[in-house]
């Protein structure tokens, strides 16, 4: 429960939309071109973002990414915090996500509870 209440915070610090979207689009941007279109891919497949897979950083992506990280944490994840908020959160949940490791949070497969 701590955990989960950790998440919720730093999913939800106070930040200007222009600092969030910075920490964002640097993380983003700081992937390789095919870990970035496996971010839009994860994200597509989990019904996160409906943009063009293309790897280039749009406001889709960044609000896709921003609908991830709360789809992860409202699907029960138990993990290390994500952490929007710093580059090194930002970048170590993005490519996290490349590897295909935050899928079954994304997808509805994770540590919720059914029923």
């Amino acid at each position: 429960m701590l955990r989960g209440t950790l998440i919720c915070l730093l999913l939800s610090l106070p930040l200007s939309a222009k600092a969030a979207t910075d920490v964002i689009a640097s993380a983003f941007n700081a992937l390789s071109q095919d870990d970035r279109v496996a971010v839009e891919e994860e994200m597509q497949t989990g019904g996160l973002y409906n943009g063009p897979l293309d790897g280039i950083y749009s406001e889709a992506v960044r609000t896709g990414v921003e609908d991830t990280a709360q789809q992860v944490f409202s699907n029960g994840y138990e993990g290390p915090a994500l952490d929007l908020t710093t580059p090194k959160g930002a970048v170590d949940f993005l490519k996290a996500t490349a590897k295909g490791d935050m899928g079954k949070w994304i997808y509805g497969e994770g540590e919720e509870v059914d029923g």
